[in-house]
């Protein structure tokens, strides 16, 4: 037996499994991620999710009494028993997912992007796109990635034989916002503390060859909440930073605390999904170093300024450039703007957020119009989303159906 299947009989264990084989649906949804995004557009009654973190008996069986005991494998007995119309991955970074075409061709599969995409990880050489870019030649196909922008489209098709539609961020497009939020702090900052303490933690995050111990990769969070504290004392305002993880980690409370060297913000939990977004639109300004929500905001057209100094802060190895690490990759942008820097200094900061806070309206308007597109596109409506859903010939909630 595998290693993978021991370690998954124990995850049975803890967790239970079901057992009755699932109905026939017109779509599958591999992992249980997206779905509250899915059913807003299928009838729930035309979704089944195939959970490789939450094993179904009857496939499991199947699976171990085959010659192949793979993840691969398993969901392969999953598609064949449900015969869906298309299937569906919110876990876009998923590697096997770009394999089952190859196995089993006649489904339509679709990847839809949900985060920032790089080629870090925690082993050599184990980096997402690396290890697409690796498969074995052709195997690696989809119908369709939805993906936030033109140049992730560029990066996919690359790495990936596939159709990519720009779509944005399918959540944040459905994500509603009130046109009439009470601005709480001046300035808000987005944390991305891992999800494990840093203190002691003598991890990697590998870049290819590149590696960095995982408190060094996350500096740049330290400084720039430093930073900030001292620009508010300086100039009497207000901030906060929007945690990751919830009440119960203090790990990320302790780090940010200890980072306020100055005048000390708040610190707010992740309490909820949308908290963060919720609490970072209380703000006139929101800084980030690279993540997913920042762009999401910056999309809606919020001053957000990308302290993107992550390498510098870093001390890699060498300092070898590592383009992942800067201001909106995929795309190739200058290392400074006006709104960002790759450079991990308090005076680029200091630079940006004095522009950020003198800014008319309407010169921000016209500074970021170049960009609207390019770093995120933003739908509202997801009519891009939709039109792909009835090419699909899917059904939506809505009755309305393609001539497919």
């Amino acid at each position: 037996m595998t290693a993978w299947f021991l370690q998954i009989l124990k995850k049975i264990r803890a967790s239970g499994i079901s057992i009755v084989p699932p109905k026939k649906r017109e779509v599958l949804l591999v992992f249980p991620n997206g779905y509250e995004i899915v059913s807003v557009f299928i009838s729930p009654a035309n979704i089944v999710i195939a959970d490789p973190e939450r094993l179904n008996l009857y496939f499991l069986i199947r699976t171990l009494f085959s010659k192949d005991r793979s993840i691969t494998n398993y969901l392969c007995f999953f598609i064949r028993y449900i015969q869906p119309r298309v299937v569906f991955t919110f876990v876009d970074n998923y590697v096997p997912f770009y394999g089952l075409k190859n196995l089993i061709p006649e489904p339509k599969y679709v990847a839809v992007q949900n985060g920032i995409r790089n080629n870090f990880s925690m082993e050599p050489h184990q980096g997402f796109l690396e290890s697409i870019g690796n498969q074995p030649a052709a195997s690696a196909q989809i119908d369709f990635v939805c993906v936030f922008d033109q140049s992730y489209s560029n990066l996919y098709r690359s790495l990936v034989a596939t159709k990519c539609l720009v779509t944005g961020n399918i959540k944040n497009n459905l994500t509603e916002i009130p046109g009439d939020v009470t601005t709480m702090y001046d300035i808000a900052y987005i944390s991305q503390y891992p999800a494990s303490p840093l203190e002691g933690n003598s991890s990697k995050i590998y870049f290819n060859d590149v590696s960095f111990p995982i408190e060094n990769f996350y500096a740049a969070e330290s400084l720039a909440v430093n930073f900030l504290s001292k620009y508010c004392e300086g100039h009497n305002l207000s901030f906060v930073v929007c945690g990751k993880r919830d009440k119960n980690f203090s790990a990320e409370r302790e780090f940010f605390e200890n980072a306020m060297q100055y005048q000390p913000g708040d610190f707010v939990p992740r309490s909820t999904d949308r908290s963060t977004l919720d609490l970072a639109v209380s703000a006139r300004i929101v800084i980030t170093i690279d993540s997913t929500i920042g762009y999401e905001l910056f999309s809606r057209g919020m001053r957000v300024a990308f302290f993107s100094g992550r390498l510098q802060a870093s001390n890699a190895e060498g300092n070898r450039p590592v383009k992942d690490m800067e201001f909106g990759y995929p795309n190739n942008i200058e290392p400074t703007g006006k709104f960002w820097t790759n450079e991990a200094s308090e005076s680029e900061l200091v630079r940006i957020l004095d522009y950020l806070r003198t800014v008319t309206d309407e010169e921000w308007a016209s500074e970021i119009a170049p960009y609207n597109e390019s770093l995120m596109a933003y739908q509202p409506g997801n009519p891009v989303f939709k039109k792909l859903l009835l090419e699909l010939g899917l059904t939506l909630i809505d009755g309305v159906k393609s001539d497919a």
